[in-house]
């Protein structure tokens, strides 16, 4: 349904090939990744999202490892599930920091969705000490 809507629209970003992307889930913990690319829209199944593009590969996609962390961590833990904890802690490993000299950009939010709890967790600009807490 979101998908369907989600073709009505073009979200374009500020610098070319800077068009953004939508990470969408539902209660049933289906997820999906919306993005615009070159004027078209493409839909990703996936569990998990970075702010790189899902869809096509480019620069940042082929430098960067930080979706294979990630795919790491789901894969080691699918069975049990993620505590809250070991998930700030691959934040910190995934979080993107110009100072030191391998990152392009800054992560500007990271957020972890609870969807047993219904609960969501933001974290800003790397801060993993403060987070604002949402009942959803």
């Amino acid at each position: 349904e979101a998908g369907a809507m989600a073709e009505m629209f073009n979200v374009k970003g500020a610098m070319p090939g800077a068009d953004y992307q939508l990470f969408i889930g539902d209660s049933d913990g289906n997820s999906r990744i919306i993005e615009w690319i070159d004027d078209k829209i493409a839909v990703t199944d996936t569990n998990h999202a970075t702010n790189h593009y899902v869809a096509k590969k480019d620069m940042f996609t082929e430098k960067c490892p930080r979706d294979e962390i990630i795919k790491g961590a789901l894969l080691r833990t699918e069975k049990a599930g993620m505590m809250e904890s070991f998930i700030v802690s691959l934040l910190g490993l995934i979080i993107q920091d110009p100072a030191n000299k391998v990152d392009f950009g800054k992560t500007q939010y990271s957020c972890i969705y609870n969807l047993t709890k219904k609960t969501l967790k933001i974290f800003s600009f790397g801060d993993l000490t403060r987070s604002w807490d949402y009942s959803l």
